[in-house]
Parts: C-alpha cells; structure tokens; sequence
C-alpha cells in the first residue's frame, strides 16, 4: 500500500512545481516591463511640465529665484533633500564657489543680499532658515544659524553654529565663532573670543552701506556678462594687431636694424643725409633765380 500512495503523491508535486514556474515568469515578465516603462514616461512628462510651466529661474532642484535676472556667479552649488527647498529673493547677489545646503530644512534668503566667495550656509535642523534682508557674508562665512535679520555684516572666515539667533545691524567681525543657540542683540559688534560692544548708528551704517553696494555690484555683473567672450577679443587684436605692423612696415620698410636709414644721393650729387626713424626730404635751393655769371 506504500509505493501506489508515493507514487501518486510524487506526481501531483511535480506537476504543480512544472505548472508554477512557467505562469510565475510569465506573469513578472510583462508586468514588470510595463511598470518600468510607465515610471519613466510619467518621469519625463514631469519634467516637461516643470520646464515649460515654471516662470521661476531654478538653477537646482527645488532652489526658486524670485528674480528673471538673477546675479549669480558660476560655480554656484545648491543642494536640497526630500521635502526641502531653497528661496531666494530679488536683488540678491551670490558669488563664484557658494555653497546653499538644505540638509534637514527649508533656506530662505530675502532681498539685496550679497553672499560672498566660498560662503556656506546650511541649515541641519528641521526647522526653516530664514535670513532677512540686506545682510552682507563675506569670503569664506559659515552660516549655520536658526534665524537672521536684517542688515548684518558677517566677517570673512566666520562661524554662526546651529541655533544661533543674530538680531538686526549687528557686526560679527573675521574668525568669531558664534557658539550654539546664542543670541545676538540688535546693534552688536562681535569680536575676539565672543566680546559684546553696542554700537546704536549701525543699523543705519550697514543699511547705506549695503544697499549702495548692492547697486554697485549689480551694475559691474550687468556690465561684465555684456562685454564680448575673451576669444572673440583676442582674434579682434590679432587682426588689430597685425594692421598696425602692416602700417608701420610700409611707413618704416627702408629703415635698417639699427633703427637708422640712409637717403640715396640726390641728382645734383651732393651728400647724403641720415635721418633717424623719420622721412628724408630732398633739399630744395632758396630762390629760383639762376646763378650769376
């Protein structure tokens, strides 16, 4: 009674095993190609859409310019997550070589600010960034600060850790590190190992200064992304340049190496004359009458 029982047990399972395997890659087959190649038409469409659609200037991924004509350097990095995004407002000038991260939250950065080469900002919170209007960050600032006003000036080199608060017209001079979570009042000036000094007129100060800069800074980018690419300028001097030897060789072509050129005898068979670099003119006698005999 064992071997029919084994025998019909052994041919069902071979069965289902011989029947599961041709309908499972048939069925993974054609719905995985499908779905492959759903994904990457609805991909495209995507960006399509967000290319013709937009009227922002987005120089990244999720990074949205306010301004049609924005000054920015090249070189410009920009680096944002999932669920994060960079604002930028209008007037705003970013220089070659700077570096905008939103690693954890949004980065937003309001009107005429000047953001200098080599600056970092990057926000490793959660929370939004927000920087005013009017503030200056000079070469090589690290900005990691939960909030900023308005018309501060950050030195070259320095360091706002995270969860610092900076108030408005406040100065934080070269290589000050602004420790975590520290406020910073209006009208401050920052410098050496975290010292305070109140200063009420720069607020003021910093507001005529920035803003003159801004339109100065805007007119010389305007002026510099107009002027003609540089290979364009050295083939124009190069023609310019070889017109002028041509000239210079017809007018100077009798002149000899030692920068000296020497006249031929005249008819009458007098002396030659020397001229140096300059044209030999024939002598002419004073009057026209002839000679008495």
């Amino acid at each position: 009674m064992s071997t029919p029982t084994q025998k019909t047990s052994s041919t069902p399972s071979s069965s289902k095993s011989g029947a599961s395997r041709p309908t499972s890659s048939s069925s993974r087959g054609p719905s995985s190609g499908s779905s492959r190649s759903g994904k990457y038409a609805s991909h495209m469409k995507r960006q399509a859409s967000g290319r013709s659609g937009s009227k922002r200037v987005n120089v990244h991924k999720n990074v949205h310019i306010k301004q049609e004509d924005p000054a920015i350097w090249e070189h410009f990095r920009a680096r944002t997550v999932q669920g994060t995004s960079i604002y930028i407002g209008k007037n705003t000038i970013i220089g070659p070589g700077v570096n905008i991260i939103a690693e954890k939250g949004t980065i937003t950065i309001g009107d005429n600010n000047i953001i200098s080469e080599g600056t970092l900002i990057i926000n490793k919170n959660k929370e939004e960034l927000v920087i005013g209007n009017g503030n200056v960050f000079e070469c090589g600032a690290r900005i990691e600060a939960a909030k900023i006003n308005d018309y501060n000036v950050f030195g070259a080199k320095c360091h706002v850790m995270s969860g610092a608060l900076i108030g408005t017209g406040c100065v934080i001079c070269p290589r000050v590190m602004i420790i975590a979570k520290k406020r910073i009042r209006d009208c401050m000036v920052v410098f050496g190992d975290n010292m305070v000094h109140e200063q009420p007129l720069m607020k003021k100060r910093n507001r005529a200064y920035i803003d003159q800069m801004v339109k100065v800074l805007r007119a010389k980018f305007k002026e510099i992304k107009q002027k003609p690419s540089s290979s364009s300028a050295s083939k124009s001097g190069g023609h310019s340049s070889s017109s002028r030897r041509g000239q210079r060789g017809g007018a100077h072509g009798s002149l000899k190496p030692g920068g000296s050129s020497s006249s031929k005898t005249s008819a009458s068979g007098g002396p030659k004359t020397v001229s140096f670099g300059t044209k030999s003119r024939a002598e002419k006698p004073l009057s026209s009458a002839p000679p008495k005999k």
